[in-house]
């Protein structure tokens, strides 16, 4: 089993710990792990990664990826193009593992997903369904059709085959130079490598959770894609079932639940006091991509009531979802009632204070649009 960590505040660390848990409490069989991570993850909550396997007579290795290709992303930390290097850091003796992201609870016997016959295919995966426009452009862009396009946050990977058939981080580098803006880039260039490569597995091996769906808990693997996870929005059964192998790792206290359901009151305020303070206002969204396209929809914006701005000048004066964008001087030179929402994942801190610094005040004239998308956000 393989996993990836990138862990600046210690969030992910417990995520990848509960996802262990999981593949644990629910197999007979031995395990090992195989920990990507860069020089975020501390000395300490190493030790608490051993515990983990120690306690259930299973092993883990570590493996320090130092990322020279700089890999990055507007959505996502750089533990998402860890996976690339597998076929280079695993031993020669590997043939053969899994891959799970960090937002998964595995509620089966891992064995199952493990003797899947690929035949011939270099990957196993779970078709994706595509509901965001700007993947379908960039599906059909790079030639795949859509129902074959994959969600990459389950992967049983032949290394045999990958090693011998490709270089996935040289690969990688050439996509996102040919489509440098695409939304998914780690998942993307993978569908774009892999395109005749794989084999579509069940459905049930990578379920994808959708919000406010609620549904008797079955013998899945359960992901948490969306902006909603079951440890910062409760989720019903969903974060029961996360509460429940979160329990079993050493990080786990009995402050837990508290804090847990702390932060959903703290949401609570912090939605009613965005929601009244932009009541008629003119909404303008600082970032033209992704996150920006949800809240046009979660917000039901139209182009009388808003528009984008961004820092890139390849997006002024094109369209998201029918909203126009601008440079953010346009923005500056507002007369009218205006309210702003930062739509960035990754540099939120930057625009903050470059906002700040012109004279807004966050949760008065700007806000988090993460927070309002219900991601994983510290909310104090």
């Amino acid at each position: 089993m393989a996993f990836a960590l990138h862990d600046r505040n210690g969030q992910y660390s417990k995520n990848v710990a509960t996802v262990i848990a999981s593949i644990f409490e629910n197999t007979k069989e031995q395990v090992r792990i195989h920990l990507l991570h860069d020089n975020t993850l501390v000395h300490e909550r190493r030790l608490l990664f051993k515990t983990l396997c120690n306690d259930y007579s299973q092993e883990i290795f570590f493996y320090k990826i130092a990322n020279k290709e700089n890999f990055q992303s507007q959505r996502f930390s750089a533990a998402a193009f860890f996976r690339l290097y597998l076929p280079d850091v695993l031993p020669q003796y590997i043939h053969k593992i899994i891959y799970l992201d960090a937002d998964i609870c595995v509620n089966l016997d891992i064995i199952d997903l493990w003797n899947a016959n690929l035949g011939d295919k270099s990957l196993g995966v779970v078709r994706n369904w595509i509901e965001c426009s700007d993947e379908l452009k960039i599906c059909k862009s790079i030639g795949i059709a859509e129902e074959f396009y994959f969600n990459s946050g389950v992967l049983v990977m032949d290394i045999d085959k990958i090693r011998k058939n490709h270089n996935l981080v040289k690969e990688t580098c050439l996509f996102l130079e040919k489509y440098p803006f695409a939304e998914l880039p780690d998942q993307d260039a993978l569908n774009y490598i892999f395109n005749q490569e794989i084999f579509l597995l069940e459905g049930k091996y990578n379920t994808l959770v959708k919000d406010d769906e609620y549904e008797i808990m079955e013998n899945r693997i359960y992901h948490f894609a969306g902006a909603k996870k079951p440890w910062n929005t409760y989720c019903g059964i969903y974060t029961n079932l996360y509460c429940k192998y979160f329990a079993k790792t050493p990080w786990f206290n009995g402050e837990f639940l508290s804090e847990l359901y702390s932060q959903f009151d703290k949401k609570t305020k912090w939605l009613e006091n965005f929601y009244q303070r932009t009541n008629r206002c003119k909404i303008i969204l600082f970032g033209a991509g992704y996150l920006g396209e949800k809240l046009v929809h979660k917000l039901n914006l139209s182009s009388d009531t808003a528009y984008f701005v961004d820092n890139n000048k390849k997006k002024w004066d094109n369209k998201i979802a029918n909203i126009s964008i601008f440079s953010p001087e346009v923005m500056l030179k507002e007369k009218g009632d205006y309210k702003i929402v930062i739509a960035l994942i990754i540099y939120y801190d930057e625009i903050k204070n470059w906002l700040i610094e012109n004279g807004y005040k966050e949760n008065i004239d700007f806000f988090d649009g993460r927070k309002i998308n219900g991601m994983e956000i510290n909310w104090w």
